[in-house]
């Protein structure tokens, strides 16, 4: 064992628990941390703007690679710009680690000393704090499988930064791997009821989560659907699992097309796999109270304050899968033939097509948002979906669609716009092979976008950024219309995006109809690859709509 300064030893923890990647913004709290890091222990570092950018990059990172994604900031004012991306990693169920220190000792009153452990407290973000020089190592190892262990986001708060710089303690060899355990099936018992529910069932669904898609699951739920003749529906975060399949009938819940819906309402069993069926799947209950519901999936997936289970399957899922497709043929189940039932496979054939916009809503050959969303999504055929918040995501998270089920990324969690730059970034480190399209609306751009986008071009990334620009706060503009109110407060003035990142090294396009659209679509196909590129679609606000 060797004598390290503190700062050293916990840079080096990290990259012997293969932390290859850190994301972060430098200040006082960290700066020889991260120094350590890159120079002594080889990591990359990718420098954010914001340090909310820096959380969420990570947390992008971390849904891509199944890794633990890890950030750094410095303390006080720095950690408390982080709170609404710890907020968005932590439902997600994202697997976050922020590295901060605390404000000096041998500074009564600091200005920058604040209280990050009652913060995260508030917030239900994990948190480790060493209570000596000896233990930071210990704290590390702790805060990352916390975090994988959690499913959570975890706040390490290093020693006071004066004491991390002068302090040195003993280093000890780690293992070079991270523990990351997986939960077997609990009992026998569940599986079996789960599978007499499904057998008594006339015409069964089955709905697909993210925890399917992060479990390796979809082959085996392939082999269910046909086993059961079932449609398939899904979670807005697996939105893009089952596009091809010829049972699958779009996404389940609000964000739901009247087509879906109308399959739900008629099923009488919901087979939940790796789905928490929140208030937004279940329609705060209303497509599952009153039929018989079956969840299967890890615990920390199985949130049912929406809907009341009859069965739960809380474990494993391939392993839960695989025994219930052995009861199935044990009892020599007969296919329900649900989606091959012709009203079924009308709704069907609809959902397959892109959506589209009222025509009334535009005048002559103008654009619509749809229309833009489903040219977007024809233009790139491999692609990683990032969207930030706002009224554009109902049309493009209906249109537009990643490569494969885990290339769609958005700040559904916590619901907040400004975040779809931090996120796309991430992704683009996490998979450099594939380009990355992120989409903003202009208020979110404003908000939390503009600060990341020379990142982009230092960084070489190749990412397409679009914004929807209709000048307003888009929901809000449609609600005041809506209640008959002056809808002149949700207008907002920003500064012309294109000129400002041709300024900063984009090749851009501004898009105010179907040509220059095809123009767009144009640079986006001969693009370079290292030269990234905005996109500014203009769109009046009375085009766009808001709810279906």
């Amino acid at each position: 064992m060797s004598e390290l300064n503190l700062n050293h030893i916990a840079a080096k923890t990290l990259t012997d628990m293969g932390v290859d990647t850190l994301f972060g913004v430098m200040g006082d709290a960290v700066m020889y941390f991260i120094e350590h890091y890159v120079n002594d222990c080889n990591g990359r570092y990718i420098k954010a703007f914001h340090e909310a950018g820096a959380v969420l990059m990570a947390t992008s990172y971390s849904q891509l690679t199944d890794k633990v994604g890890v950030a750094a900031c410095t303390c006080g004012p720095g950690f408390v710009n982080t709170i609404g991306a710890l907020m968005e990693a932590r439902k997600s169920n994202t697997p976050v680690v922020l590295i901060t220190a605390g404000s000096p000792a041998a500074v009564k009153e600091h200005f920058q000393e604040m209280n990050h452990g009652a913060v995260t407290l508030a917030c239900e973000i994990g948190y480790v704090e060493p209570v000596n020089p000896d233990r930071v190592q210990d704290a590390v190892i702790e805060s990352i499988e916390k975090a994988l262990r959690e499913r959570r986001p975890v706040v390490l708060n290093l020693l006071p930064y004066d004491l991390m710089k002068i302090t040195t303690a003993k280093y000890r060899a780690v293992p070079p791997h991270i523990r990351n355990e997986r939960t077997t099936v609990t009992t026998h018992t569940a599986v079996e009821g789960c599978v007499e529910a499904i057998a008594n069932a006339k015409r069964p669904l089955i709905l697909v989560g993210y925890g399917a898609v992060k479990n390796d699951a979809l082959g085996q739920i392939c082999e269910l659907a046909e086993r059961l003749e079932a449609p398939i529906a899904t979670t807005l975060r697996a939105k893009d699992s089952f596009l091809d399949h010829k049972w699958h009938v779009g996404i389940m819940g609000t964000l739901g097309r009247p087509e879906t819906l109308d399959v739900i309402n008629k099923s009488d069993c919901i087979i939940s796999i790796g789905a928490s069926c929140n208030y937004f799947t279940t329609a705060k209950g209303s497509l599952v109270n009153d039929k018989t519901l079956v969840m299967i999936g890890v615990e920390d997936q199985l949130m049912y304050r929406f809907a009341k289970p009859r069965n739960i399957v809380n474990g494993d899922i391939p392993s839960a899968l695989t025994e219930i497709m052995s009861w199935l043929d044990e009892v020599e189940l007969q296919p329900s033939a649900f989606a091959t039932e012709h009203d079924v496979s009308a709704a069907m054939q609809v959902i397959t097509q892109p959506r589209m916009d009222d025509v009334k809503l535009v005048s002559g050959d103008a654009l619509t948002l749809d229309y833009v969303s489903a040219r977007l999504d024809e233009a790139m055929t491999e692609k990683i979906v990032v969207t930030d918040a706002g009224r554009f995501i109902r049309s493009v998270w209906g249109n537009v669609h990643g490569s494969k089920p885990e290339y769609f990324v958005s700040p559904s969690g916590f619901a907040a716009i400004g975040m779809g730059m931090g996120l796309a970034i991430g992704a683009a480190v996490a998979v450099p092979d594939v380009p990355v399209l992120a989409i903003a609306g202009d208020g979110g751009f404003m908000l939390g976008g503009i600060n990341e986008l020379f990142g982009i071009r230092t960084m070489g990334l190749d990412i397409i950024t679009v914004i929807i620009n209709d000048g307003t706060y888009g929901a809000e503009y449609v609600k005041l219309v809506n209640d008959g109110r002056n809808p002149d407060v949700s207008n907002i003035e920003t500064p012309p995006f294109a000129d400002v990142a041709s300024a900063m090294g984009f090749k851009t396009k501004v898009v105010t109809d179907k040509q220059e659209l095809a123009e767009a679509l144009e640079l986006i196909e001969q693009r370079d690859k290292k030269t990234p590129l905005l996109i500014e679609v203009k769109l009046p606000a009375t085009s766009i709509r808001y709810d279906d």
